[in-house]
């Protein structure tokens, strides 16, 4: 078996294993369904790493590396702007969390002022 059936096959296996447990975890509802699909999004375009290895020969070419090395970059890149769009998703919660957070303190000491008065 050549090299780049080899590749295309364990590339394909992990990328089914992973795909499993997203879909696993967006079943038990522990990973919400829109980050289950930029996941397995993520793991087809791995799997289909090997196949597109020839058209990266001209860029490593032109670069001066391997064409492994182009798509590891790629694929690094990708990683990377999924991470920073996760980071914001994380950011926008943490806000929320503030807000509501003094919302329900407010809220409670208005309603422990309202008892106060009640009761004199």
């Amino acid at each position: 078996m050549q090299k780049q059936g080899l590749q295309l096959i364990v590339t394909a296996f992990f990328a089914a294993v992973v795909v499993s447990y997203l879909i696993r975890l967006t079943r038990t509802q522990r990973l919400s369904f829109r980050f289950a699909v930029g996941w397995i999004s993520f793991c087809l375009l791995v799997a289909l790493g090997s196949p597109l290895l020839p058209l990266a020969i001209p860029v490593s070419k032109f670069v001066g590396v391997t064409p492994g090395v182009v798509l590891l970059v790629a694929s690094v890149a990708v990683l990377t702007a999924i991470s920073i769009q996760l980071s914001v998703s994380i950011c926008k919660l943490q806000r929320q969390i503030e807000v509501l957070s003094v919302e329900v303190a407010l809220a409670k000491v208005k309603s422990s002022h309202g008892n106060e008065q009640e009761s004199c």
